[in-house]
């Protein structure tokens, strides 16, 4: 406060006298001193308000460092699991893709040795043939023996036609004479030329003994093939 003590002085004015105020030394002193604790304490709170407010700075940035941090970690699990999740999708159609190529080629390999198997029963018959029809032109009794397995299959019963090819014609009526010493029953001894050489069709009231080469070849491999098929 300021002092009372003051000097007062009159000035002369035009309806009277006024009185101003005239500070001490002391007063003086004591403004400047508190002028120079206002600027001290604007001062102070000026740098308290400076470092509360860096500090907030300071929090604010590290919280959103941590924000960021937070949101890049979390962003980077995501992108790992959006990888993995591809990676995963990714890798079960290769391995779709690797089994069904692995299937196609078991089938495939299936197909082909069935293919090659029944190519091979087809070879292995049609040799037969050319092995059988040379052993034909070369052994005369071939006929006889064909003959006398297919009249061992036929029903019991009397025999009706027998049919051979006609170059066969002889030697069938030959062995009929031999086989039968004289005693030959009544049956149509006849002539195809369907009917391959060194083989012959027995008929019978019951129906025909087809003892061809042809035939029995194709029976054959169709007994063969369907080995192959099932194996």
């Amino acid at each position: 406060m300021a002092s009372r003590s003051v000097l007062k002085h009159w000035t002369p004015t035009g309806q009277g006298y006024a009185v101003e105020p005239q500070p001490s030394r002391h007063d003086r002193e004591r403004a400047v001193r508190l002028l120079s604790e206002a600027r001290e304490a604007a001062d102070q709170l000026l740098a308290q308000a400076r470092a509360e407010a860096q500090a907030i700075l300071e929090a604010a940035e590290r919280e959103r460092e941590a924000a960021w941090e937070a949101m890049r970690q979390a962003a980077l699990a995501e992108a790992r699991r959006e990888a993995q999740q591809q990676m995963a999708e990714e890798m079960e159609r290769t391995f779709g893709r690797f089994r069904s190529l692995v299937e196609r080629a078991i089938v495939r390999e299936d197909e082909l040795r069935r293919a090659c198997y029944q190519e091979l029963v087809r070879l292995a018959v049609k040799i037969a043939e050319v092995v059988i029809r040379r052993e034909v032109r070369q052994d005369p009794e071939f006929l006889a023996r064909l003959a006398a397995a297919a009249l061992a299959q036929a029903p019991a019963g009397p025999i009706s036609q027998i049919l051979v090819h006609p170059d066969d014609l002889e030697t069938m009526q030959r062995w009929l004479t031999y086989v039968w010493d004289g005693d030959q029953p009544a049956l149509e001894l006849a002539t195809d030329p369907h009917v391959d050489r060194g083989s012959c069709v027995i008929g019978t009231p019951t129906g025909f003994i087809d003892a061809r080469i042809s035939t029995q070849l194709v029976e054959i491999e169709r007994a063969l093939l369907e080995v192959a098929e099932h194996a």
